[in-house]
């Protein structure tokens, strides 16, 4: 009888502490979550704003330093290169995680913000983590910190022009489908800046990317990364999918514009991926071609078939001349037009 009772009070001992152990893992997560908190760099400095800053200073040294792209300096005073570096700063989500990392050889990155009341900001990352001007560090998202590393890199180097007016707004015919746009998530933050301007090829996988993934599709993990000047992850998933390649075989160019009659090829290629997968046959090539712009005979060869598919699907088409201007840059609401109206007859 007494083996029993014990027996009994056994049981309700590790039940307490079951209970007890489970109500003290939820404080811990609560407490990771509360700790993990996600935060943009408004949020750690309240008062650092794009309009306030009017000089920004990049120190970037690579441990072990192998060739300049590894220790060197950029200052700017230029607008528009201030507002891109900004934004892409402001677009970036840090988490507050509590943790603190060094090491030897690490990446360090200074950056140095000084306002119109000639005050200076100082943060910068450290071991690809965020650290703000007390030093606190922060978890960021490896691509961002990346792309943003390589846009400083693009500008000290002269591989990327900005236009020199930098809008946040688009234009008024294509407000509503750039909001259309954003709001299904086909356009990532770092890319809502500028939409009024030119658009490069960086920026158009960027874009690309998100509405692939939106179809399910990823990058392999035994894709080789080919080109030298480049190994951004969306880049890459394009690439594999044989719907980008490169200016060469080593070189990508990712900094450099993109005509309309590149837009339609990768358009094209783009929605061919889409629905195959969707409907697991391949299509068929076309056979003839329905656009009669008057500027036809300027479209090249390779380009050809892609347009044609673009204006039949009603993706792309011509200006009031009847011109479809193949050669012309393409603006980054025009992308993002086209492959808005890709994604919703490919989502249908």
């Amino acid at each position: 009888m007494n083996g029993v009772i014990i027996q009994m009070i056994k049981k309700k001992i590790a039940t307490l502490l079951i209970i007890c152990i489970s109500i003290m893992l939820c404080v811990n997560i609560t407490a990771f979550a509360d700790e993990a908190k996600v935060m943009t760099v408004k949020e750690i400095e309240p008062n650092l704003t794009i309009n306030d800053i009017v000089k920004v200073e990049i120190n970037v040294v690579i441990i072990p330093i192998r060739d300049s792209q590894y220790c060197y300096m950029f200052e700017t005073n230029k607008r528009e290169q201030i507002e891109y570096l900004m934004h892409m700063l402001e677009t970036m989500d840090f988490i507050d995680d509590g943790k603190t990392r060094y090491g030897a050889d690490v990446p360090m990155v200074y950056i140095y913000l000084t306002d119109k009341n000639d005050t200076t900001y100082k943060c910068g990352f450290y071991n690809g983590r965020f650290c703000d001007d007390s030093e606190k560090q922060y978890a960021v998202n490896s691509d961002d910190y990346r792309r943003f590393l390589s846009f400083v890199y693009a500008l000290k180097t002269g591989k990327i022009v900005l236009d020199k007016d930098v809008t946040f707004t688009p234009s008024d015919w294509a407000y509503k489908d750039i909001e259309s746009a954003k709001d299904m998530g086909i356009v990532p933050k770092r890319n809502q800046i500028n939409y009024t301007g030119k658009i490069n090829r960086l920026e158009v996988c960027e874009i690309s990317a998100a509405v692939l993934k939106k179809a399910g599709f990823a990058l392999s993990s035994g894709y080789e990364k080919p080109f030298s000047d480049t190994a951004n992850s969306d880049v890459c998933l394009l690439n594999e999918l044989n719907i980008v390649n490169g200016k060469s075989d080593t070189e990508f160019c990712p900094y450099d514009n993109i005509t309309r009659e590149e837009t339609a090829k990768i358009l094209s290629n783009l929605y061919d991926v889409i629905i195959n997968k969707a409907s697991g046959a391949k299509n068929a090539a076309t056979q003839s071609v329905s656009m009669k712009y008057d500027d036809i005979d300027e479209i090249s060869d390779w380009a050809l078939s892609g347009a044609d598919k673009m204006f039949k699907l009603g993706i792309m088409t011509g200006d009031d001349n009847n011109h479809f201007n193949p050669r012309a840059d393409i603006t980054k609401e025009e992308f993002i037009t086209a492959l808005l109206h890709l994604y919703e007859k490919t989502s249908r």
